[in-house]
């Protein structure tokens, strides 16, 4: 069995699907973690949402789901919170949700509400998997909903062996932040390649196999997977 994580999807079906593919990723045997921030951006998001949805219902012991600040931003606007999440990709998933679902329709409730009760961390005995950071002064089930928003100066600001004590000698798997390669100081992996935000140059999606320490890039402008190690910060 393989454990695999991936986050900030940001509405990118078709290249979520490829890397899925490409692995031959198999939910009765393998595990995947997906990292928030499924939507907003790219032009799929009701698609990238469903078939996560359906993935974790069939198989709900392998495939988990945690929320980003991307899911925060929509849920705050369907409060009446805030219109943030219009201007950071809101209107693209608004209508790709149309799309896919129709402009109301139970379908679209039942993933809506879906989307507003994910957990903010996983855990298991491989990792602990949040969106973009976690704040040690809590408990990892008792984590603030700020800590979706937590910059990469804020993380590091904890040294290697703040974050191994916190979390019992696991790494922390976690993405908000774009990188051009996965990266790891043994104690945080940070996994987002930027899809959506960098320029497509630069820009790829990541799926990162936790069993083997090395990931798969999809890159945004080729099109095409390569296989690489985690590298070292």
């Amino acid at each position: 069995m393989r454990k695999f994580f991936m986050s900030d999807i940001h509405g990118h079906y078709t290249p979520m699907m490829k890397l899925l593919e490409y692995v031959k990723f198999n939910p009765n045997e393998d595990t995947i973690i997906f990292g928030g921030d499924m939507i907003d951006r790219g032009p799929d998001s009701g698609k990238v949402v469903k078939e996560i949805k359906a993935l974790q219902e069939m198989y709900p012991s392998n495939v988990k789901a945690i929320v980003g600040n991307h899911e925060e931003m929509l849920i705050w606007y369907l409060l009446g919170r805030s219109s943030m999440w219009l201007k950071y990709g809101g209107i693209e998933a608004a209508k790709s949700f149309n799309e896919v679902f129709g402009i109301k329709s139970q379908e679209k409730d039942e993933h809506i509400e879906w989307i507003m009760n994910l957990p903010i961390t996983e855990q298991d005995e491989d990792g602990v998997y949040c969106h973009a950071g976690l704040d040690i002064a809590y408990g990892l089930e008792e984590q603030p909903r700020d800590v979706l928003w937590m910059n990469a100066d804020e993380l590091f600001s904890y040294t290697v062996d703040e974050i191994l004590d916190y979390t019992n000698d696991r790494k922390m798997y976690r993405g908000h932040n774009p990188v051009h390669h996965v990266k790891t100081d043994m104690a945080r992996v940070c996994c987002d390649l930027g899809i959506g935000v960098l320029e497509p140059t630069y820009a790829g999606l990541a799926l990162v196999d936790i069993t083997n320490q090395t990931y798969y890039r999809y890159s945004a402008k080729a099109y095409t997977i390569s296989h690489k190690k985690i590298q070292l910060l």
